[in-house]
């Protein structure tokens, strides 16, 4: 899976993974959770429960948020003063 490095200025440094997220796509909003995000996961837990009468709209749904999550939490935080460490993405081995 690529990740990006990414760290504030008082020495905290994350490993953010990009691209899909298989963890959103087969967990929900429960990703969101371990990461702290709280606010991803109310949204995806509130879209969940709208669509959820739904046969075709939860599907749908998980496979949006699998495609969008991880570039949210990336834009998040930058919002929160986070920076990129570098431009290219590794991959974990």
């Amino acid at each position: 899976m690529a990740t990006i490095r990414m760290f504030e200025n008082n020495g905290v440094q994350l490993e953010v993974p990009v691209g899909f997220s298989w963890t959103t796509f087969f967990f929900g909003p429960f990703p969101a959770l371990f990461r702290g995000d709280l606010k991803w996961a109310v949204i995806m837990l509130v879209a969940h429960i709208l669509l959820f009468w739904t046969i075709i709209g939860t599907p749908i749904l998980w496979i949006v948020f699998a495609f969008t999550y991880n570039e949210a939490y990336i834009k998040d935080l930058q919002l929160k003063g986070f920076k990129p460490t570098t431009d290219r993405l590794s991959k974990n081995h």
